[in-house]
């Protein structure tokens, strides 16, 4: 398990890792709540911490990266019949670029051998 962690880490990028960590440390923080919202007398605290607690949830469950999503380059080759990038002398090793989702195009394909 914790080697497909890994391989899922490596092949992720900056900003997923990123929304990753933020979404582990919202759950870590939302239980920290449920534990002071157990300890706590007072209905006022107990309110305060339940707020902190759903706000913290909602981070968890709905957290996405910001920003564009930077793949290699060279990933269009994939994508494509024709090698016309690998011909091109503007790009010197596999720089990223930018990589946008078009929504209603993404769909699985099977792989093709």
């Amino acid at each position: 398990m914790i080697c497909g962690i890994a391989v899922i880490v490596v092949f992720s990028s900056t900003l997923t890792i990123l929304a990753l960590a933020s979404k582990a440390f919202a759950f870590y923080y939302a239980l920290q709540c449920l534990v002071a919202f157990n300890v706590s007398k007072d209905r006022n605290q107990r309110i305060g911490i339940a707020l902190v607690a759903a706000a913290l949830g909602f981070i968890t469950l709905f957290a996405v990266p910001a920003g564009l999503v930077e793949i290699p380059n060279s990933i269009k080759i994939l994508q494509s019949d024709t090698i016309d990038m690998l011909l091109c002398p503007k790009y010197n090793g596999d720089p990223d670029g930018a990589c946008f989702q078009n929504k209603g195009t993404l769909c699985p394909i099977p792989w093709r051998l």
